[in-house]
């Protein structure tokens, strides 16, 4: 198993924005999370293939209210374009879950190759 531990990740209502005549793309905020995620899992050298079973403990950076699933477009892909997995379709198995308030935030994903 491999575990990174990363920045809180921007909710589906930041992660994308909408573009004029249609059309979405995404947000500064979710590009610079990418980067971020991209330069961590390279520093760790965090890379999986194939189906994985992800374990994800959220640890929100204030007590304002989320919706858990709202982090994970965002995280999936970061972590894919990083290479930590190389498609977020091979998730076969999930598992997320609020930890306590830190201060930042941050996320710790277990990966396991299955």
């Amino acid at each position: 198993m491999i575990s990174v531990t990363l920045g809180f990740p921007p909710s589906i209502n930041h992660y994308y924005r909408a573009r004029r005549g249609g059309g979405r793309f995404i947000s500064k905020e979710g590009k610079r999370y990418r980067e971020d995620v991209i330069v961590m899992c390279l520093q760790s050298r965090v890379k999986t293939t194939g189906p994985v079973a992800l374990t994800i403990k959220a640890f929100p950076p204030d007590l304002r209210q989320r919706d858990l699933d709202n982090l994970l477009k965002a995280l999936l892909d970061a972590l894919q374009a990083a290479g930590a997995i190389d498609n977020d379709k091979n998730v076969r198995q999930l598992h997320m879950e609020w930890g306590n308030v830190r201060t930042g935030g941050m996320v710790v994903v277990e990966i396991e190759r299955m």
